[in-house]
């Protein structure tokens, strides 16, 4: 059987190297689905914002827009300063934000 181990998701760079089910078979190398990746990058938002006190619909409210929109939002930190955090909070938060790499979430200055 012939198979294309750049891109076959069963046999993934070498035979018999299967892809998990959030992962999709690209270039040999098992990588995040698109939609798997935002997913878990708006679970991490949220996780984030729990520490301070906080959900996704703050987070949305604060950027005007409806909470399945925040993993593709960019966010600055103008927007987090709706969220009526103290200065060093909304700096720790908007630099985990940016550390984490969250998928369509760039946090730029004023």
């Amino acid at each position: 059987m012939c198979v294309d181990l750049s891109t076959d998701h069963e046999h993934c760079g070498s035979c018999d190297k299967r892809c998990n089910d959030t992962r999709s078979c690209s270039s040999g190398r098992c990588q995040k689905d698109a939609d798997a990746a935002l997913s878990n990058d708006v679970v991490a938002l949220a996780t984030l914002l729990a520490l301070f006190g906080l959900d996704l619909s703050d987070l949305a409210d604060a950027l005007d827009v409806d909470e399945e929109d925040l993993g593709s939002t960019e966010i600055t930190l103008d927007d987090l300063e709706d969220l009526g955090l103290t200065e060093a909070a909304l700096g720790l938060l908007g630099f985990t934000i940016e550390a984490l790499g969250l998928i369509g979430v760039e946090v730029s200055g004023n």
